[in-house]
């Protein structure tokens, strides 16, 4: 978790963005941070480990919490941000999870969901914020990752979720 904070710090840069790093693991203070920004957010990077259709996370105490995608949004929906990433691993290797966690949060509202996994995410993830953070749009984002991964993509972007189409 460490390596992909200290890539996308030097992805953006000297670059006009702000970032607030909420690193408890547990749901109910990242929406404690989120009710500070109020609808004002536009992306959510979340890191953790899929297992069995959940998003592993804690509880206050540093206990394991097997999170769903109704639990996620419940602890983003007032900041209900533009763009959600997805970033984890799959303790049994079954990419599905992320999808699955992904889609029911379009369902639930959330306009873009990217779910990622695998070696490349850090090289993924610091062009997607590199781009971000230079004024590109999300669409001519992917389509640099899309450039430099040379169709590789497969091996870390596990999906790119829009109003219920798989982009990706």
């Amino acid at each position: 978790y460490e390596e992909q904070e200290r890539a996308i710090l030097e992805a953006i840069q000297r670059r006009p963005i702000d970032i607030n790093v909420e690193e408890s693991g547990c749901l109910e203070e990242l929406r404690l941070t989120l009710d500070e920004y109020g609808s004002d957010l536009d992306i959510l990077h979340l890191v953790g480990v899929y297992e069995q259709g959940y998003l592993i996370t804690e509880d206050e105490y540093g206990n394991q919490v097997n999170s769903t995608a109704e639990d996620i949004f419940r602890a983003i929906k007032k900041a209900l941000p533009r763009l959600v990433i997805l970033c984890g691993s799959d303790r049994y290797g079954n990419r599905e999870r992320a999808a699955t966690i992904a889609e029911e949060l379009i369902e639930k509202g959330l306009e873009v969901v990217i779910t990622l996994n695998g070696d490349r995410s850090e090289t993924i993830l610091t062009t997607l914020y590199r781009q971000l953070a230079s004024g590109n749009t999300l669409e001519d984002a992917l389509r640099e990752i899309h450039r430099q991964q040379r169709l590789t993509l497969v091996d870390s972007l596990l999906g790119v979720h829009l109003a219920n189409q798989q982009l990706v």
